[in-house]
């Protein structure tokens, strides 16, 4: 019973019930029996048809003991209020998953008819006016659709466990659970130790499997992440950020108005500099350029920085392959040479200078990395380029290779399509490619307007970029002069 006792005292010792004080530095009870005597109360308002009345003596505390027993143990060994709502929301979270991700299509209609709006301009001409309105007649339909089954859902839990005030949207209090989590850090039991573990898993299950906001939902998954990053990282047991993969990352701005404007722009997280900042900036861009053109040294056990690797406008010639390959090495491995050249030319473009010398090195670098640009330029377009393709890319692909084969298009055949759908855009995108090709197919592909209107200016580029047969599309194109 001892760990029974200790929560008990904590739990009286903490306030939550007045009568405790006169008993806690003398008792004439056992520690059980008071705290029996202090929480009956609490036990009748929620179950009055078990009131036994009198206090009496310890006979009869000890047969309330033995009543209240099992609802004393629940309640010394339930997680605070808060927390447990927490969990209850996130275990409601992971059960909608698929119902969730059946609206994943929707989004991606929605997000391709948010683009398709953006090329008109209805202030500049009526036909353009139209056509906007037409558009955005049919984004608020489907808009309302997603929220009325993702969004307003999620809130409405919220709001039923009481997680957090959305008096103030698009700001979100959680600050009670914030406290309840720190006092959960100091408090924890081994036995806490799987549910926090198991809500973990379903948290990153959620955050990882389905749509990051559902359109709207922006600012609140970017506190919830945060408030649940909060607790989550405390009980983990590497130094792997787990949160990755879907958390906003901040975006670094100069002052409140500059955030402001990205706000209006869709964004929902800023990193502002306070005085401090400010300072250990000015020292960061005093020795910036002195750790740009450093020179990582191998040794027997690994790379190193030390003096004898630090570039200069003398050894720029025996060392700029070294240096060049090891600055090209900090970018993913799936970026392509053009895409590293350009962020390496940003880069460089923003190192503050402090030294002649490293003016030298600054102009010299700059030179070397836009000739190498400009050779990249030249060679073909790769499959990699940065370009957004959508549903539509795919389609049209899939109908010029068919015309180009003399192949019979599958209509009417659903499945068949939703394969291959799959097969071009990746899993789960079926039911898009099939909703698109029947929009599609019927549209004249021997018209140039048409193939523009459907896979924008850069068309023929794009299409054969995803083909699997580019060269019989080409011929196919020319027999038709397009």
């Amino acid at each position: 019973m001892n760990e029974f006792e200790e929560k008990a005292k904590k739990l009286l010792i903490n306030n939550e019930i007045d009568i405790y004080r006169p008993h806690r530095n003398s008792y004439k009870y056992h520690q059980e029996i008071i705290l029996l005597r202090v929480l009956d109360g609490n036990y009748y308002k929620e179950n009055p048809i078990n009131q036994i009345s009198g206090y009496g003596d310890e006979v009869q505390a000890f047969f309330k003991y033995k009543l209240l027993k099992s609802y004393l143990v629940n309640k010394l060994n339930e997680f605070p209020p808060k927390i447990t709502a927490l969990f209850e929301f996130i275990a409601y979270l992971h059960s909608r998953i698929e119902s969730f991700n059946q609206f994943n299509d929707l989004i991606e209609e929605l997000e391709e008819l948010d683009e398709e709006r953006n090329k008109f301009k209805p202030e500049s001409n009526y036909k353009d006016k139209l056509k906007y309105d037409q558009i955005q007649a049919d984004i608020e339909d489907k808009f309302k659709t997603l929220q009325n089954n993702t969004a307003n859902c999620i809130k409405a839990k919220a709001k039923e466990l009481n997680l957090s005030n959305f008096n103030n949207e698009p700001s979100f209090d959680f600050s009670a659970v914030e406290t309840e989590i720190r006092q959960l850090k100091r408090n924890f039991r081994s036995q806490d130790l799987p549910i926090i573990f198991k809500h973990k898993e379903l948290y990153l299950k959620y955050r990882n499997s389905t749509h990051k906001t559902f359109l709207s939902l922006g600012f609140f998954f970017n506190e919830l992440d945060r408030l649940t990053k909060s607790l989550f990282d405390y009980f983990k047991d590497s130094d792997k950020n787990e949160f990755e993969a879907f958390e906003t990352k901040g975006i670094e701005v100069n002052s409140i108005a500059e955030a402001i404007i990205g706000f209006n722009q869709g964004k929902t997280k800023f990193i502002i500099p306070t005085p401090m900042d400010e300072r250990k900036g000015r020292l960061s861009n005093k020795l910036a350029d002195f750790y740009f053109f450093q020179i990582k040294l191998e040794t027997h056990q690994r790379k190193v920085n030390n003096n004898d690797g630090i570039l200069t406008p003398e050894n720029w010639e025996q060392q700029k392959e070294t240096f060049i390959s090891q600055r090209m090495a900090i970018y993913k491995d799936s970026y392509t040479l053009e895409e590293k050249l350009k962020l390496e030319l940003s880069a460089l473009e923003k190192l503050p200078i402090n030294e002649t010398d490293y003016q030298v090195l600054k102009d010299r670098y700059k030179a070397y990395l836009e000739q190498k640009q400009t050779l990249s330029n030249q060679s073909p377009t790769t499959k990699n380029d940065t370009i957004r393709l959508t549903a539509k890319h795919y389609v049209l692909a899939f109908l010029l290779e068919c015309n180009a084969k003399g192949k019979g298009l599958p209509v009417g055949r659903k499945k068949e399509i939703e394969k291959i759908g799959n097969k071009k855009m990746g899993p789960k995108k079926g039911n898009r490619f099939y909703k698109v090709f029947n929009e599609l197919v019927n549209k004249d592909l021997n018209v140039e307007k048409n193939l523009i209107e459907i896979g924008g200016e850069n068309w023929r580029k794009i299409i054969k970029d995803i083909s699997e047969e580019p060269e019989e599309i080409e011929a196919f194109l020319q027999t038709k002069q397009l």
